[in-house]
């Protein structure tokens, strides 16, 4: 068995906390910016407010159940690419959500979405127990859970200015920029910190 550090030799404090704080603001981007765009969405693609509410709701199974794969998948093959591989699903659905012709396929993409963004929610609480112990890794999950408690108040009023000025397909572009941004930082910069 390992044993937490109570200072991390293998990455910066500042560095983890910016880090698994944009892995923590990525899913509730997903959830709660487009939600001023149901409306806007439904008209755009001619379907019912039923169908449009399904993509909500195929977020949220996809979340639940995808956590019970990946807590055990990243204690067996590691931290790091269990964040890599769901940075690029979540990067992948995204833009398959801003470019979808159909309810089908963005129902299809926000699925997959989902999928991704919770293997970010589940591996980062991990990672903080890999590297920090004790005062350090209060301190730190104190930061991860103050964005991840912000997210959901912020999104809806980003959304809605974004809504303004390019349409709820651009909502999707904005989160796929920061999903591409954490993505190559966490390439560049995020070691394993399984021991």
């Amino acid at each position: 068995m390992t044993t937490a550090h109570t200072t991390s030799p293998l990455i910066s404090f500042g560095l983890i906390a910016l880090i698994l704080g944009l892995l923590s603001a990525l899913g509730p981007l997903a959830t709660d910016m487009y939600l001023h765009a149901l409306p806007g969405l439904e008209a755009d693609l001619g379907v019912s407010t039923a169908a449009v509410q399904g993509t909500l709701i195929d977020y949220f199974a996809g979340f639940g159940l995808a956590q019970l794969l990946w807590g055990p998948l990243s204690d067996r093959i590691g931290r790091r690419p269990v964040i890599l591989l769901c940075l690029a699903l979540f990067a992948g659905a995204t833009l398959a959500c801003a470019a979808a012709p159909g309810i089908g396929s963005l129902i299809a993409a926000r699925g997959l979405q989902a999928i991704g963004a919770a293997g970010l929610m589940v591996v980062r609480r991990a990672v903080v127990r890999d590297l920090y112990a004790g005062a350090e890794a209060t301190r730190l999950m104190g930061i991860v859970m103050i964005v991840t408690a912000a997210s959901p108040m912020l999104a809806p009023l980003a959304g809605s200015g974004v809504l303004l000025l390019a349409g709820w397909r651009s909502i999707f572009l904005l989160i796929l920029a920061l999903g591409v941004m954490t993505l190559v930082l966490c390439s560049l910069r995020l070691p394993e910190t399984l021991r």
